[in-house]
């Protein structure tokens, strides 16, 4: 009889999956669309009210999505620490033998010696290594005073949040990786399948910009 535990981690692992996807195209959208906006300033203007829609929007959705996956405290929310301490929980279904068992593979092979087993302590230091990224405070200090309740003193000036809460490109591009790194590490350790999907394609996003220039040009 099959394991509930195991169906459990796929159901975790899926819902994750979908999650990591979508607010890696949100940040990746947001950026593009922010990096390019000088070059394709009058493309925008054609439709500013739909294009400042969609930058609050997307900026909205990264900041308070990103905080909820990091760092919501709820007990009932599913964070990246859910996701650990699942793992840290249930040991025995990420050690080697259970994962040549599940492969149906020999033991002694090479993916025997090459399986990284998971340990209480390495997934401390995954632990660690999430809550100790420098983005956290600023995604918690917008998310909590600005994108989910409205402060008064930022409601009234919202440029003063950016100023006590400043969010570097860097920091974004830290929350992808290390989403994306701790649950890869743990997916390939159950079951060797990579936790990967196909990169946001700002070509797309291209593409609109494109058009909007052509049509701007032969009017």
């Amino acid at each position: 009889m099959p394991d509930p535990r195991e169906t459990e981690f796929r159901e975790l692992r899926a819902a994750f999956r979908r999650e990591v996807q979508a607010l890696v195209m949100v940040l990746n959208t947001y950026r593009y669309l922010h990096e390019r906006r000088a070059d394709f300033l009058d493309e925008l203007n054609v439709a500013p009210a739909f294009f400042q829609t969609v930058f609050v929007a997307l900026r909205t959705t990264w900041v308070v999505r990103s905080y909820s996956l990091l760092a919501e405290r709820s007990k009932k929310a599913l964070t990246i620490g859910t996701f650990l301490t699942f793992v840290r929980e249930n040991l025995d279904l990420f050690s080697t033998k259970a994962f040549l068992r599940r492969r149906v593979l020999p033991f002694g092979g090479g993916q025997a010696e090459e399986h990284d087993t998971p340990t209480k302590e390495s997934i401390d230091l995954d632990i660690q290594r999430v809550n100790q990224l420098p983005v956290v405070e600023g995604l918690r200090i917008q998310r909590h005073k600005f994108y989910a309740h409205l402060d008064p003193e930022y409601f009234a000036n919202p440029d003063l949040l950016m100023k006590s809460a400043p969010i570097e490109w860097g920091g974004l591009k830290q929350i992808q990786d290390v989403l994306i790194d701790v649950l890869d590490r743990y997916s390939v350790a159950f079951d060797a399948e990579p936790f990967a999907f196909e990169p946001a394609n700002m070509l797309d996003v291209q593409k609109v910009l494109d058009a909007l220039r052509r049509d701007r040009t032969h009017e």
